[in-house]
């Protein structure tokens, strides 16, 4: 894992004289710093500043400069791990104005930050796949009948591959039961089962994109008490699943947005006409909380 620090250099304005008078014009400035992981062996990132011009005055006491340096830590033990600084240092290159050295040459100087090499921060190595199981509670609404109903809960179990941000999942099964009124007047209901295949996608930085296969079964179906679907396992059709969520991580779980159409149903019976023409089409929506409890 890479992390990253800010490093700074400079030389004082007593050198930046002598500098100038052995006909430097420019200077390179570089900056190195060592860590020690657990105590152990070091890390080294260092910062390079070509080309700084150099004039009398022009940098008031001194020449200073600063950059991002990225530390790259070492992975193979999970869990967390302590950082302790030690040996420093800053380097200086004058050029003239036709780029060849001055009589100075390169100078370096290294510093030790402490002789007990002080801690300075802490890390943690995490799997590279992390897994969780969660649990969503919410509610779809199937735009053609305009009524929420609640679904869930059901099993959401994800692995997020940390070297890629690709997920991999299953959804469990879930029934709404949808009240709604035909005509405005005449009491009906309508069973729907969703059941999603593999879930596939990406979550980076806490925005999860997926997508799964589902089938959409209407088991029941009935007006005014008079069952026209009743107990079926064959009355549906096929379908693709979107989900999206922000904020979203497997620790803490999230809220997720959905949406799907619903394709032509076959195999209702007589009435798979009517069906279609109360549930099928687009614009359906769900939105659900997976949690970790």
């Amino acid at each position: 894992m890479e992390i990253e620090a800010s490093l700074s250099g400079g030389v004082s304005g007593v050198a930046i004289g002598r500098l100038i008078d052995a006909g430097a014009t420019t200077l390179d400035g570089s900056t190195s710093m060592t860590i020690y992981p657990d105590m152990r062996g070091p890390v080294r990132a260092s910062i390079d500043v070509p080309g700084l011009p150099i004039t009398q005055g022009s940098y008031g006491p001194g020449a200073s400069w600063s950059g991002k340096a990225k530390f790259v830590l070492p992975t193979t033990t999970l869990g967390k791990h302590a950082m302790y600084s030690g040996l420093a240092g800053s380097g200086i290159t004058a050029r003239k104005a036709d780029g060849s050295l001055t009589r100075h040459g390169e100078v370096s100087i290294g510093c030790l930050a402490s002789p007990n090499l002080p801690k300075i921060g802490e890390y943690t190595v995490l799997p590279a796949v992390q897994h969780a199981d969660l649990s969503a509670t919410g509610t779809t609404r199937i735009a053609k009948l305009g009524v929420d109903a609640p679904i869930g809960p059901a099993p959401f179990a994800i692995d997020h591959d940390r070297r890629t941000d690709a997920v991999t999942g299953t959804l469990g099964a879930t029934t709404a039961t949808i009240p709604f009124r035909l005509f405005g007047s005449v009491p009906a209901t309508a069973t729907v089962r969703f059941t999603p295949g593999a879930v596939t996608g990406t979550l980076d930085g806490g925005v999860l994109t997926a997508q799964a296969p589902l089938a959409v079964t209407v088991t029941d179906f009935s007006f005014a008490g008079i069952p026209i679907v009743s107990g079926s396992a064959a009355c549906g059709s096929n379908t693709t699943l979107s989900l999206s969520g922000q904020g979203f991580s497997l620790t803490g779980g999230g809220t997720v947005t959905g949406a799907y159409a619903i394709s032509a149903l076959a195999n209702c019976g007589p009435f798979t006409s009517l069906v279609n023409a109360l549930v099928a089409g687009g614009g359906n929506t769900l939105v659900a909380k997976a949690t970790t409890g």
